[in-house]
């Protein structure tokens, strides 16, 4: 029958971290990364197109902590200026904006582009700053105590649970249709628009990705290169150009995850 696998992973970038997290804190779990591309990464990969290499990554969020946590050692450069650009094409008129490190910084520049609505921008930043403090305050496995204090605790994340990030700035009368596509450049994180995107998600991702944000000194497959080494190190099995046609369900697998 071969070997029997205690936990399946589908592989992006995600599922190798998951991997890497879950044999960090297991023991003796065979662990298998199914991966349909002929590289390991998903989207944090890098190729070459005659003399150009191409980066499919723009930037890593503060990921100092878990670096440390897992002991991969990589060599990141920080951002301190522009660290993205927005390029906003209608028709023959093209906007471009940059984005630079720092929540401060960046209400500055929304300020200085969008003079007329920026008192709205102040409050909008302000909020999200205020509410993604309250969400760094929750635990990843909370304790019926800390259920219960939840709202006492975090109350504008309770209050934006089924906000959508349109919906936010909404609630904020952002209405410039400009000033709205640069604020929604960070719902792409998601892989929808904002319509669709958790209010939550949309504004950590933008203040975490702003806040410390960094760049390996090479390219970046050097990240999830450096992880598979040491997912394989500790024993997890990595198998390249996989299709899954199905998964059984007549064994025994503690985990199914889909990244």
């Amino acid at each position: 029958m071969g070997i029997r696998f205690r936990t399946w992973l589908e592989e992006r970038i995600t599922g190798l971290a998951t991997g890497l997290m879950w044999l960090k804190n297991t023991k003796n779990k065979k662990t298998l990364i199914l991966e349909k591309n002929p590289y390991i990464g998903g989207y944090s990969t890098a190729y070459r197109r005659g003399d150009y290499v191409f980066e499919t990554t723009q930037l890593f969020p503060d990921i100092i902590e878990m670096l440390e946590y897992l002991g991969l050692e990589i060599k990141l450069k920080r951002y301190e200026k522009d660290f993205m650009r927005r390029i906003v094409v209608h028709g023959n008129e093209v906007d471009e904006y940059k984005i630079p490190a720092g929540p401060e910084n960046f209400t500055r520049y929304l300020k200085s582009k969008f003079p007329d609505d920026a008192d709205k921008i102040e409050k909008f930043m302000n909020y999200g700053i205020s509410m993604f403090a309250q969400v760094r305050k929750l635990k990843v496995l909370p304790t019926l105590k800390d259920t219960l204090v939840t709202p006492f605790k975090a109350p504008k994340v309770i209050a934006n649970l089924n906000r959508t990030y349109s919906g936010l700035l909404d609630k904020f009368d952002i209405k410039n249709p400009k000033l709205r596509e640069v604020m929604e450049t960070f719902t792409s994180f998601s892989g929808v628009p904002s319509e669709r995107a958790s209010s939550i998600y949309a504004t950590g991702a933008m203040l975490s990705s702003m806040t410390r944000c960094f760049r390996p000194y090479g390219y970046f497959d050097e990240f999830p290169a450096n992880m598979t080494t040491l997912f394989q190190k500790w024993g997890g099995e990595v198998r390249l150009n996989a299709e899954v046609e199905k998964i059984p369900t007549n064994v025994k697998v503690n985990y199914l995850i889909f990244s």
